[in-house]
């Protein structure tokens, strides 16, 4: 009669086990400031299946591109641009001044 009992048992427990292993997407939020050649915050970083809220602001007109998404940012002066998207990928991807190509930073989204 113990043996049903115990199967359940030992079922239900593997099931918490999993469970405690799993990890929920986030939501990251990167605020980037670009002053002359320069980013505030450099390399970031994400999870596969993130929601990320990017948001550019420039002390001049000009386009952020983040490469890999091919997302563009048209930055204006007080102006910030933003833009909201899944994190689907793994990999790091630059984000540069498009004109120049200068280099600003990476997001590397991790599995």
């Amino acid at each position: 009669m113990k043996k049903p009992y115990v199967a359940v048992l030992v079922v239900m427990l593997a099931g918490t086990v999993v469970g405690c292993g799993s990890t929920a997407a986030t939501t990251d939020t990167f605020n980037i400031k670009v002053t002359g050649s320069k980013s505030n915050l450099g390399d970031i970083t994400a999870k596969k299946g993130d929601t990320i809220n990017m948001t550019v602001n420039c002390d001049k007109d000009e386009e952020i591109h983040l490469h890999g998404f091919d997302y563009k940012f048209e930055c204006k002066v007080s102006q910030p641009a933003s833009k909201t998207f899944t994190a689907d990928r793994t990999g790091t991807f630059e984000y540069e001044i498009e004109d120049s190509s200068t280099h600003l930073g990476n997001l590397t989204i991790n599995p």
